[in-house]
């Protein structure tokens, strides 16, 4: 539904900008009124409602251009060989925020042909900041 122009489970900007107040106040009255969601894309709807009936809004998402287009490509990779040239494509485009779970993906730290993975180069970069 958002074909890209935001993700719910993050986001940022100044409170008083109208989407904000706008997704709260129809969060309240919903949740006032009802004891479970409509749907599990309804932060979604709500945005695109407000996309579609806030001019400004519309104008600012409209403004900013595309960018984090890969962050759902690296849960799906982590357990790959770690090659350099191949992890710069994560590190060095556009996308600086990945979404990973603990749900999804594998995370072993050797491939099936003993090689360490990005997830092990991942740790040993980060490891205790993760």
């Amino acid at each position: 539904m958002s074909r890209s122009r935001w993700v719910g489970y993050v986001m940022g900007g100044n409170k008083e900008f109208p989407l904000y107040p706008f997704v709260r106040d129809c969060l309240k009255e919903y949740w006032l009124k009802c004891d479970k969601a409509i749907d599990y894309l309804m932060m979604d709807y709500l945005f695109e409602l407000a996309y579609q009936t806030i001019p400004c809004v519309k104008e600012t998402i409209d403004a900013n251009p595309d960018n984090n287009l890969l962050r759902n490509e690296l849960i799906h990779v982590l357990s790959h060989p770690y090659e350099e040239e191949a992890f710069k494509k994560y590190t060095e485009g556009d996308t600086f925020l990945y979404k990973l779970s603990w749900k999804f993906g594998e995370k072993a730290e050797q491939s099936l042909d003993g090689k360490p993975t990005i997830y092990a180069h991942m740790l040993e970069e980060c490891g205790d900041r993760i």
